[in-house]
């Protein structure tokens, strides 16, 4: 028996089977076939099948790591599409040594190595757009091509993460920690704010910042963000008070589940290295 031309129906065992798979887009597709007979189109459900199978498969994903924010995005985007992977963490010494190097001539992290693909990535940004098109095909974190306007602001507020919001920040920590300037640090720290106030206009009336939804554009900046008051120290900024739109969504972003493991995980690496009070 078939649903239609050339798609077979699904038994109880099979639907079972599917539902139990944390994909957003098999559970609708499947319930739509085997329950209401409305199916969406028959290559997508071939697809999504084969999709499910292939990350039954899959084999870890390697994350180079290091205890600053950014590598940290990477993981917690990983750990929200439950894509299985492994986390190795190196100083910022071991980043400029040969072995490392050999990974990434940049001596930056992070990157991943993908054995599915066989890919070597680094930068941030190149490795949020490859997770969201290689694995993200339910649109958890994304939006379908078909939601042009969605789409590409979601890629907006991940570009303004990323040479924006996490940048400046890193300027702070530079003029704070590194090298003392105090013009530059007061320079930076009046950037920060700014860069908040941008936040909070566009936050004014909405949850999210895009589509409705929490995506790969919110849970970008929470690294960054949770690691403010400690970079900011004095500077820092009564987030509820001055920018209450901030505030609430950065809240609304920590009751992920997700999140806290991974703010957990940094924790304890931070701790392993006794850099928690540096």
């Amino acid at each position: 028996m078939t649903l239609w031309s050339g798609i077979p129906a699904m038994d109880e065992v099979s639907i079972y089977w599917a539902m139990q798979v944390e994909w957003a887009c098999i559970k609708q597709e499947a319930t739509n076939v085997y329950l209401h007979s409305k199916p969406q189109d028959p290559s997508e459900i071939l697809t999504s099948v084969t999709f499910v199978q292939t990350m039954l498969l899959l084999k870890p994903i390697t994350l180079h790591s290091h205890p600053g924010p950014n590598p940290w995005k990477i993981a917690l985007l990983l750990e929200e599409l439950s894509i299985p992977y492994t986390t190795k963490v190196y100083t910022t010494p071991e980043l400029k040594q040969s072995p490392y190097l050999a990974i990434n001539p940049n001596g930056m992290a992070p990157v991943i190595e993908d054995p599915n693909t066989s890919l070597v990535l680094a930068e941030s940004g190149a490795i949020i757009e490859y997770i969201l098109s290689q694995y993200d095909i339910g649109h958890t974190l994304s939006f379908s091509p078909a939601d042009l306007h969605d789409k590409f602001h979601m890629m907006q507020w991940l570009q303004f993460q990323n040479t924006a919001h996490g940048p400046v920040l890193q300027h702070v920590f530079h003029w704070s920690f590194l090298d003392t300037n105090p013009p530059a640090h007061a320079y930076y720290v009046a950037q920060f704010r700014r860069i908040l106030k941008v936040l909070d206009n566009e936050l004014n009336g909405k949850d999210w910042l895009v589509g409705g939804k929490c995506s790969a554009a919110d849970l970008s900046f929470f690294s960054f963000q949770s690691r403010m008051g400690f970079i900011m120290g004095n500077a820092a900024p009564d987030l509820e008070a001055e920018f209450a739109n901030v505030d609430a969504w950065y809240k609304r972003i920590l009751e992920r589940p997700k999140v806290e493991k991974v703010l957990g995980d940094h924790h304890a690496e931070l701790k392993r290295l006794n850099l928690l009070s540096k």
